[in-house]
């Protein structure tokens, strides 16, 4: 079974927060986010994207319900249609924008 090893940090943040997981392969980035923000402590999350800056291509959670968030130039697509593993053996690094609220 594949795995990734995933290191975690939050942007722009002093002093830096980071966390290190194993996720498996296999999975959507959907389950991804779940994972994600479990591990980071992160609540009520509404809306998330995941950013790949380098191929300019964003996922979506109900990328369809969003009309108005085609913008930048990016493409994108559902976070529940592609797997971990299209981007993650290619890409070195991505962006989790979730806008959710820290646990305390």
């Amino acid at each position: 079974m594949k795995a990734y090893q995933l290191r975690i940090s939050v942007k722009r943040h002093r002093p830096a927060i980071w966390r290190r997981c194993v996720v498996p392969g296999g999975i959507t980035y959907a389950q991804l986010s779940l994972i994600l923000t479990e591990v980071m402590g992160i609540r009520e999350v509404e809306d998330y994207n995941f950013a790949f800056y380098q191929r300019k291509f964003r996922l979506y959670e109900d990328w369809e319900k969003k009309p108005g968030m085609r913008k930048y130039n990016y493409s994108a697509g559902e976070a529940s249609d592609f797997y971990i593993d299209e981007f993650l053996d290619l890409d070195d690094w991505f962006s989790l924008n979730c806008g959710g609220k820290w646990k305390r």
